[in-house]
């Protein structure tokens, strides 16, 4: 959209010592540039053209400049118009060139920008350029999410670092004046630019609030004390430009249309999922029921992220992990990742999650590998156990895989939480699957050598195979599964595994 519009221009002239008068229609005209009118001649939309008599005797049917002694009850009624009865042709059209240039640089300034990684503190400071006094943005919390990053927050006035929330904030006075104030209150229902008036201390300042989905994100400020026409059209678009950054970002799906993203809204919300569902899925995304996929969930607990970080953090996830799907609540990021897409294996993601989540002092948790999309429910209360496992038991370590920690959560919890499948490694699973493809006996050969306490002479002599033949097999059983047996911890879950197996088998 362009910058400049007749408002603008209008009170610009103003400013510059032009007698000029404004003529509306409607909504102000935008303008990207000017031209003089012939007579008889097409226009065409954002141009201002410029009438004089002498060249132009009739008048304009577009958004026009009129330059001598018309008369106004002869000029378009249905069209924007400015009349300037006595004006210096050549000093006027000079005028025009350098505001033209100006507003053609603040809108490249905005739209580059829009392109940055940095969005919202650009677009700070190209308002603060053009209006030339502080801009900012806060988020839903007060946080101060957008400024002139030439300015070190540090020396401007009203605000302090918020240790909570790891970023500076409007000051602790100012804002419980807010959150007391009725009037202040009322103004989070506004729309488009408006003037605040503080009652109890009659300090002012522009402003506009940021929604999006009909959801308040912040407000946008400019610290200038009365609101004109031409300052609200202003205020305006660069209030547009950062709906633009925050709506361009990957999460802009994440609380609507995406389906993979409202199944995990369902999920979070305990709502059952159909075959429909699904099916509906693998059809619109291309995401096969039969894949490779995994579950992770991130852990918020006292840390609140204000509303942007979140978003932040959520989305150099998508931008890390291409082949991934989340929804966020206030306390957790549910994620959902297709292994195959992303082209990463599970123990990848701590890799790709470490800077970030370390940083935000989050905690991660990801669920075993599974292949049926239908069970993502099921893994997702994996990952969720394993979370919360991390939390009770206080441990340091930023990112947790359930495989583990699964010996000590088995212990501690038992089966009444989650169902036996979900607690047996899935190792073996894996080689029950490879045996009964290849009709060999690795499953068997892992079960006695680790009973066997690792004894390669009786294991092979139980199993009635060479000495030499059992290397062989221990290599392929780690090749399909991931694990070392030699590990005690993979031992110990391996030796549970397989004895809830031999049970469940005895009951049966």
């Amino acid at each position: 959209m362009h910058f400049l519009n007749t408002e603008i221009l209008f009170e610009d002239m103003q400013k510059s010592g032009f007698p000029v008068r404004l003529h509306r229609s409607g909504s102000a005209a935008r303008l990207s540039g000017y031209r003089f009118y012939f007579s008889g001649e097409t226009t065409e939309d954002y141009l201002l053209y410029i009438c004089t008599q002498e060249d132009a005797p009739d008048v304009c049917p577009g958004t026009a400049l009129y330059i001598g002694s018309w008369d106004e009850k002869a000029l378009p009624a249905d069209s924007d118009w400015l009349l300037c009865r006595d004006a210096d042709k050549k000093r006027l059209v000079n005028y025009l060139e350098s505001l033209f240039s100006s507003c053609r640089a603040t809108e490249n300034a905005v739209e580059l920008a829009l392109a940055s990684a940095e969005s919202l503190d650009r677009i700070c400071s190209a308002a603060a350029d053009y209006f030339g006094v502080f801009c900012f943005v806060h988020d839903a919390q007060f946080c101060l999410i957008g400024f002139d990053r030439r300015l070190d927050p540090a020396h401007i006035p009203d605000f302090e670092y918020s240790e909570q929330y790891g970023c500076y904030m409007q000051a602790a006075s100012i804002l419980n004046d807010f959150r007391t104030n009725p009037e202040y209150r009322r103004t989070l229902l506004t729309t488009g630019c408006c003037l605040w008036i503080d009652p109890s201390s009659d300090e002012r300042c522009l402003y506009m609030n940021l929604f999006l989905s009909d959801q308040y994100q912040g407000r946008f400020l400019v610290t200038l004390k009365e609101l004109t026409p031409g300052r609200k059209a202003a205020v305006e678009y660069f209030g547009n430009a950062f709906l633009e950054a925050m709506a361009a970002s990957p999460l802009a799906d994440i609380h609507s249309g995406n389906i993979l993203t409202r199944m995990l809204k369902r999920y979070t919300e305990g709502e059952a999922l159909t075959d429909r569902t699904f099916t509906a899925i693998e059809r619109t995304t291309g995401w096969p029921l039969q894949g490779s996929y995994v579950c992770c969930l991130i852990g918020l607990y006292e840390n609140q992220l204000n509303n942007y970080m979140l978003r932040s953090v959520c989305s150099k996830i998508l931008e890390r992990i291409p082949g991934s799907s989340l929804y966020y609540t206030r306390t957790r990021i549910y994620i959902l990742i297709n292994l195959q897409i992303a082209k990463i294996h599970t123990s990848d993601i701590r890799m790709k999650m470490s800077e970030l989540i370390r940083e935000s002092l989050l905690k991660a948790a990801v669920s075993d590998e599974f292949e049926k999309m239908r069970d993502f429910p099921l893994y997702m209360r994996q990952a969720a156990a394993c979370l919360d496992h991390m939390e009770q038991t206080q441990m340091t370590d930023w990112f947790g895989e359930f495989r583990q920690i699964a010996v000590p959560y088995w212990l501690r919890n038992g089966t009444k939480e989650l169902p036996p499948s979900l607690l047996v490694s899935r190792g073996i699973r894996l080689l029950k699957e490879y045996d009964d493809l290849n009709h060999s006996d690795l499953t068997e050969t892992l079960k006695v050598y680790i009973t066997q306490e690792r004894n390669t002479t009786v294991t092979s002599q139980m199993l009635r195979i060479h000495r030499s033949t059992l290397p062989h097999r221990l290599e392929k059983i780690r090749e399909i599964t991931g694990l070392n047996p030699d590990h005690l911890p993979v031992r110990i879950h391996l030796l549970m595994s397989f004895a809830w197996l031999d049970e469940a088998l005895t009951r049966h």
